[in-house]
């Protein structure tokens, strides 16, 4: 997977390291939206599988980072 606009691949990553990768979102309306995280391979399209600390999969391969309330 590719990060940093592209410039990043994580392949070469290591456990805990940490890739800062800014990103802006749209609302679609106002109202309470989950956050979540997701990695894809560049050549196929599909999505990377998402582990938690213990090496759990987690469903849908995506990673839950929060909460945001949209006034």
């Amino acid at each position: 997977a590719l990060g940093l606009a592209g410039r990043v691949h994580f392949a070469g990553s290591v456990p805990g390291e940490v890739v800062i990768d800014h990103h802006t979102l749209r609302s679609p309306a106002p109202g309470r939206y989950r956050l979540l995280v997701g990695m894809y391979d560049p050549i196929t399209g599909q999505r990377l599988p998402a582990q938690d600390e213990a090496g759990r999969l987690l469903p849908e391969q995506v990673v839950p980072v929060g909460e945001v309330d949209i006034p």
